[in-house]
């Protein structure tokens, strides 16, 4: 519900979900963490989103706060910045999500 680790470069939150379809209600409560935490931006991985996440996603977007979604299949494809995307897939491991 909240953070669940920090990218090793800027120390951005991460949130995971191993889960489909994930909703608007995901995205309000890590906004929440991350004014909580006093950061402007975070990524939330999961399997899938739904159109409400992206909609509150496009609506914080205007308020100065950064969420990114990565679906895991965009997370393997994920190049840059330099570092980060082998940060991201260690918790995909580590919360099983991907095999080792």
């Amino acid at each position: 519900m909240g953070i669940d680790g920090f990218t090793f470069m800027h120390r951005d939150p991460i949130q995971v979900k191993q889960s489909e379809n994930v909703g608007r209600n995901v995205i309000d409560n890590f906004e929440t963490a991350l004014q909580r935490d006093k950061k402007d931006k975070g990524f939330i991985i999961a399997l899938s989103f739904g159109k409400g996440a992206y909609e509150e996603v496009a609506r914080i977007k205007k308020e100065g706060l950064f969420i990114e979604l990565l679906t895991v299949d965009k997370l393997l494809e994920y190049e840059e910045p330099a570092g980060q995307r082998e940060h991201f897939l260690k918790y995909l491991i580590i919360l099983k999500i991907l095999p080792i």
